[in-house]
């Protein structure tokens, strides 16, 4: 019976492995029939997972251009992987740059590993970015949401960044441009990569329902849920009644791929604090550095407020974290940094004789 709770246990992650060996004379006909019923399932649904595969080189997907019209508050979330960070190259996006730009779209920064999640309203600029988190060929689960003065990032169902906005959202109406894999801009290089089980809610999105879903393969008649494109019919067709399917463009095509299970999908952590004088005074442009035994391997500096903010991928090692402005310095030696946490560690500089 442990087998046989094993093999369902590994179904409801998804992943199947036909790696049973049986003893038949321990099982009856009838159980060990179960069983293997149960790994043919298991292994046909595990076989079925397709995601959309593009080259980079002038393949997308287009959407009907009536996708967000009338909404003010919305969540896009999805599955992504890069497979080259390209020059401002962006897996999902939705708008105009015609005139006015009005655009909600996600992008890595130039050629860099960070990565940017961004409104233009009427030419005015909303962003949350987050230095040095992205990898190429690693799969990332991101949660855009917009609510009705705020926007949020979501990396692997943790919350990565806010930022606050004016309370309108971009105008979305004909002509725009709303797409899986083509930039807005036309010097940005087109998204090479994989896109899975993209979706679009006319709400903003709380983290514990991100989180709830995140895993699980939707079914397109969920409350609040405008589009919902999985790939798995071999295409891009939307899986609501909204009916806002795509067009696949180019070479873009649908593959077999598995995403990450739960076990295996990291989570990111953050580390952030304010950093004062002796005399409690703010400090901006303070340079902050998070080092291990090979060197740094984060760095940022404080805004004008004196707060600093970092977000990374912890490994199961000690961090160093210093803090240096001028002459003025502090350090934190040895911290343990967890997955899924979001840590303060505050600083006052005083002189310091020697940091590095």
């Amino acid at each position: 019976m442990e087998i046989a709770h094993d093999v369902v246990s590994s179904m409801l992650r998804g992943r199947v492995m036909l790696k049973l060996v049986l003893d038949m004379r321990r099982f009856t006909p009838c159980l060990y029939g179960l069983v293997c019923l149960f790994c043919l399932v298991a292994s046909a649904a595990s076989a079925q997972n397709r995601v959309l595969s593009l080259d980079g080189d002038g393949d997308y997907v287009r959407l009907p251009s009536n996708l967000l019209n009338g909404l003010s508050e919305i969540t896009i979330e999805g599955w992504v992987k890069w497979e080259r960070l390209g020059y401002f190259s962006q897996p999902f996006g939705f708008g105009s740059t015609e005139e006015k730009w009005d655009v909600v779209a996600i992008n890595n920064a130039q050629n860099l590993t960070d990565l940017q999640f961004f409104m233009y309203v009427r030419k005015r600029l909303y962003l949350i970015r987050v230095n040095g988190i992205l990898q190429a060929d690693r799969w990332y689960h991101l949660a855009c949401v917009i609510g009705f003065s705020s926007m949020k990032l979501y990396l692997n169902g943790i919350l990565i960044g806010e930022n606050s906005h004016t309370g309108n959202l971009p105008t979305f109406d004909a002509g725009q441009l709303n797409a899986f894999g083509k930039p807005h801009w036309k010097d940005n290089d087109d998204f090479k990569g994989q896109l899975d089980e993209i979706r679009v809610w006319k709400v903003p999105r709380t983290g514990e329902q991100i989180r709830a879903s995140m895993f699980r393969k939707l079914k397109g008649d969920e409350a609040d849920l405008i589009g919902l494109w999985s790939f798995d019919p071999n295409d891009a067709r939307d899986l609501t009644p909204s009916g806002y399917n795509g067009v696949m463009v180019g070479d873009a095509r649908c593959i077999e791929a598995e995403i990450p299970t739960p076990d295996e999908l990291p989570r990111p952590m953050i580390l952030s604090g304010t950093i004062t004088d002796e005399e409690a005074n703010p400090l901006a442009n303070v340079d902050v550095r998070l080092k291990r035994l090979n060197g740094t391997l984060f760095q940022t500096q404080t805004d004008h407020s004196g707060y600093y903010r970092l977000v990374i991928f912890p490994k199961n090692h000690p961090y160093d974290l210093s803090a240096t402005w001028g002459t003025k310095g502090d350090w934190k030696l040895g911290l343990s940094l967890h997955p899924g946490v979001h840590r303060t560690v505050n600083f006052t500089l005083k002189q310091a004789i020697s940091i590095s």
